[in-house]
């Protein structure tokens, strides 16, 4: 077999090899980006701390605080008024 027909031979059978080999592999889906937030510490006049979280992470902070208030809420409610409290019926 001539020469010229090898590497026109090995150049059919490695094309598609190395256009596969070129080719990017897929892209990871990027890291939610990080919200930094700086909270002052009790007792402090001037000292911070910060905190970071992705928006889930607020969200669901948010959430969870908005909850625990409602919870302290409906307590209060539903508690019994103690006798002769003042602003009590009766």
């Amino acid at each position: 077999m001539p020469r010229y027909l090898r590497l026109a031979a090995l150049a059919f059978v490695a094309a598609p090899i190395v256009a596969a080999a070129e080719t990017p592999p897929a892209k990871a889906p990027p890291a939610e980006k990080q919200i930094c937030k700086r909270t002052p510490v009790t007792g402090s006049l001037a000292k911070v701390v910060k905190i970071c979280g992705t928006a889930a992470d607020w969200e669901a902070k948010r959430r969870a605080g908005k909850q625990y208030l409602q919870d302290i809420q409906d307590r209060s409610l539903s508690a019994p008024c103690p006798e002769g409290a003042p602003g009590c019926p009766g």
